[in-house]
Formats: C-alpha cells, sequence, structure tokens
C-alpha cells in the first residue's frame, strides 16, 4: 500500500508501539484481530496524510519493485508496476478497499467490520475503483 519497503517498516513499527501502549485500553468488545486493525487503520491514514505533504504517490521510486520475484521476468515487472501506479492513484478509501478485498482476501462483511463501515459502504468503494480501474486500463489499451 506504501509502495516503499522503508515507510512500510516505519509505518508497521508506529504500529507495534500504538498496539503495545494501547493493550490495557482493550476491552474486548470487538475481536483482537478487529481492533488491532482499527489501530493499523488509524495509523495508515494518519501516516498517509503525513507522507501526502512531502511526497506525491507519483514521485514514488520505481525502485520499490526491483528487489521483487519478478525481477527476471520483465513483462510481468512492467505489468506490476502499472498495477502499483494505478492504485496509488485511487482515493485512500477505496484504495483500502481493494488491498482487503484482492489482496488479504477479507469478505464485505470483514472489510465493513475492520473499516467501521456499512457493507454497502465497503461494497460501493470497491465497485467505484473497479469502475476507475477500468477506466485507466481502457485508456491504456487505447
Amino acid at each position: 500500500m506504501l509502495s516503499n519497503p522503508d515507510d512500510a517498516m516505519d509505518l508497521m513499527q508506529e504500529v507495534f508501539i500504538s498496539v503495545y501502549k494501547s493493550l490495557p485500553n482493550f476491552r474486548g468488545e470487538s475481536s483482537f484481530n478487529t481492533w488491532v486493525f482499527q489501530i493499523v487503520h488509524r495509523r495508515s491514514v494518519e501516516y498517509y496524510r503525513r507522507r501526502k505533504h512531502y511526497q506525491s504517490l507519483d514521485d514514488v521510486p520505481e525502485q520499490a519493485c526491483e528487489h521483487s520475484e519478478l525481477e527476471g521476468n520483465s513483462v510481468a515487472q512492467a505489468q506490476h508496476q502499472q498495477l502499483k501506479s494505478m492504485l496509488n492513484k485511487l482515493p485512500w478509501e477505496q484504495r483500502l478497499v481493494v488491498e482487503l478485498k484482492f489482496f488479504q482476501h477479507c469478505t464485505f462483511e470483514e472489510i465493513a467490520e475492520q473499516l467501521d463501515i456499512s457493507t454497502n459502504t465497503a461494497k460501493s468503494r470497491l465497485y467505484s475503483a473497479l469502475g476507475k480501474l477500468k477506466v485507466h486500463l481502457e485508456a491504456v489499451d487505447g
């Protein structure tokens, strides 16, 4: 989601510290995973907003994918980079739903619970994101 492994590690460290400090406040009103995800979500949004002031998502170095499994396959690497670029153009809320649905394999109910939104809102954000991705793909294939 952050397009940079170093940024992801920084965010992960912030999340672990937040979870540790907030552990006494866990009341058990939801599952532990949902509670932790709420912290992850809040920290991610904060991190994204801070980063937005300093760096455009389009300015993220392309070196972030250099060490991926796709290194030997230039076509697959180009497609991976193109997909990442398209996802980065989505609004944060839509990108998060896409990430949870397709990469984390969450159901709409799980997404809704984790993001504290309705199931219909989760569906709406996903379908809106897919519509935007379709427009980008049609423009590329154009």
